[in-house]
């Protein structure tokens, strides 16, 4: 598990260390760290989006090459919709699984309680937190039971000294 941990530690890392990073940085990233884990683990890059930069950065992502990119509700079988109108999103933009319909890429981490009480407690508490016992929507071999980690990553620059800092800071 530790080097499990130690990977998603590697790409926290590699963003803190970036000014942006697109997805073929993140792929040839990647690829090196997970070499030799096969399909036991993923890695996603879920920036936050606000409300007021929503339409901008789905057009933005659709411009980037991810045809008819949206944020969409997770959800965990069967068709996803658009998100509703809320403060924050957490959608999945980059994973290290590149097909479109396996790595559900738009899909608003936010939008589900356990997920989201886990982004909270990573970034409240500005340390890895897991959201445990969820049902994975596309797992790798068939229907089952998962567990995510999230690590929070700043904008460069802005110390995360308080939780208020962190909410603002957190970056997208």
């Amino acid at each position: 598990m530790d080097e499990y941990l130690d990977k998603i530690r590697a790409l926290g890392a590699f963003f803190d260390a970036s000014d942006s990073i697109d997805a073929t940085e993140f792929g040839l990233f990647t690829d090196q760290i997970l070499q030799g884990y096969g399909d036991t683990m993923r890695l996603l890059w879920c920036p936050r989006v606000g409300r007021d930069r929503r339409a901008s950065f789905e057009r933005e992502a659709r411009d980037a090459g991810f045809a008819d990119y949206s944020i969409m509700t997770w959800a965990p079988m069967g068709p996803v919709h658009g998100a509703n109108p809320r403060d924050e999103y957490f959608p999945i933009l980059y994973s290290t699984v590149s097909h479109e319909r396996t790595a559900t890429f738009g899909t608003d981490l936010n939008s589900e309680t356990v997920r989201r009480r886990a982004i909270a407690r990573a970034r409240d508490g500005d340390t890895m937190a897991a959201a445990r016992d969820i049902q994975l929507r596309n797992p790798i071999s068939g229907k089952r039971a998962g567990f995510l980690v999230f690590l929070p990553v700043y904008k460069a620059g802005e110390p995360p000294d308080t939780v208020s800092s962190r909410r603002r800071i957190w970056r997208a």
